[in-house]
């Protein structure tokens, strides 16, 4: 079967100012729930892979950077943060934005990689590798979040300061992945060592 377009993978999202780096979480959107936009390429274990996210705008500080692995079943559900669902690893921004719970928690079942031994499970929920960013230290316009995906670990620098470094999804590659929630905010992602300039810590675009 011939490989889904990008607008197909990603209905949720529009691509604008011309550059193909920035993904814009759709205009006619109303519907204030996190979808996540999924880069082209999987990173296997064979070495380190550094990607920069620049945020050119946010709403409410909702923005969750990360890794999805491929067996993750992105957008299968209403609001889908990565960092708060099965298979994925993430610096989660802005969760005062959305009701309490629903960031790193997710039924526990079969697919849970540690099994009946798992001591992150309680009462049938998993929490999962995250990062949370709260309050004044939510993601803003202008930052840039560095993701180096170094499988078995996934590690973040928030504007060239490191933040903390998460478990990857186990036993499988790993994407790097970026939710959004509210209409018109938008994020640049690009991979460094590329022929494309570094992404400074200042607003990019206009949106």
């Amino acid at each position: 079967a011939a490989r889904a377009s990008w607008d197909e993978r990603n209905p949720h999202f529009s691509r604008r100012f011309g550059a193909s780096n920035v993904a814009l979480r759709h205009p006619q959107s109303v519907w204030h729930n996190f979808r996540a936009v999924l880069a082209d390429e999987y990173v296997a274990a064979d070495g380190p892979v550094t990607y920069e996210v620049g945020v050119l705008r946010v709403t409410q500080g909702a923005c969750a950077i990360g890794v999805a692995g491929d067996r993750a079943s992105v957008n299968l559900v209403n609001h889908w943060v990565p960092g708060g669902e099965l298979e994925t690893s993430a610096l989660v921004s802005g969760a005062l934005a959305v009701p309490f719970g629903l960031y790193g928690r997710y039924r526990c079942d079969a697919r849970c990689a540690a099994g009946p031994d798992c001591a992150s499970c309680a009462e049938g929920e998993h929490h999962l590798p995250q990062i949370l960013l709260d309050g004044d230290d939510a993601l803003k316009e202008g930052d840039v979040v560095t993701v180096r995906v170094s499988l078995p670990t996934v590690s973040f620098e928030l504007n060239g300061q490191p933040v903390g470094t998460l478990s990857a999804p186990p036993d499988q590659r790993a994407a790097i992945c970026v939710g959004l929630m509210f209409a018109n905010d938008a994020v640049a992602i690009r991979r460094v060592g590329l022929d494309s300039p570094p992404l400074a810590p200042q607003v990019l675009v206009e949106v």
